[in-house]
């Protein structure tokens, strides 16, 4: 579930000194880019999102304090949309921050859905094929890779009903429909071999 225990405060520290500050060639200065209000407003956005994906893809989370740091620049709403989708893909986000998050980013309507989509597969009484019926339609494709994946072989042949009637784009029904193919293949393959 949440991954962000072996983060500290210190992480960031670490982050800039081994990763950050050591990219930028000839710069002595300890400000990130998306933080000099003196730049360009879009180019401190695209360096803000550089910046903490690629603190989230090495430490696989943040801590608290870098969670609210990411609220402070909610007007980078693009950015933000990308950041929270990498941290439910991760389930980097502990119950208390999802709740947090949904308060303080309830305009970002795309941002709301992935985080609702996270309670959803935690709710242990869901059943499965409903939580994949929602992870589309509210564009959670993270979530409904997961879903496939723990599907049984009957849920499975239901799925593709579901993902047949999906209003997901023609492209994505074909993928996710490839996915679960390819599931009830190698579960028909795993059942004729165990008889």
């Amino acid at each position: 579930m949440n991954n962000t225990r072996h983060l500290n405060d210190n992480s960031q520290e670490e982050f800039d000194r081994k990763h950050w500050f050591a990219q930028k060639k000839g710069g002595t200065s300890n400000l990130r880019e998306y933080e000099d209000i003196n730049r360009d407003e879009s180019d401190r956005e695209h360096w803000f999102l550089g910046y903490w994906r690629q603190f989230i893809r090495i430490y696989q989370g943040l801590t608290k304090s870098q969670i609210e740091t990411l609220v402070e620049y909610k007007r980078w709403s693009g950015a933000l949309r990308d950041l929270i989708y990498e941290l439910c893909a991760l389930d980097a986000l502990d119950n208390e921050t999802v709740t947090y998050l949904l308060k303080e980013l309830q305009d970002n309507e795309f941002v709301v859905a992935q985080l609702t989509m996270l309670q959803l597969l935690r709710d242990p009484e869901m059943n499965p094929t409903l939580k994949l019926d929602r992870s589309l339609e509210l564009k959670a494709d993270w979530a409904t890779k997961r879903i496939i994946d723990s599907l049984d072989e009957d849920e499975l042949t239901e799925a593709l009903d579901i993902i047949g009637h999906s209003t997901r784009p023609k492209d994505k029904r074909g993928q996710f429909a490839n996915m679960i193919r390819a599931r009830l293949k190698t579960a028909r393959l795993k059942s004729k071999t165990a008889h």
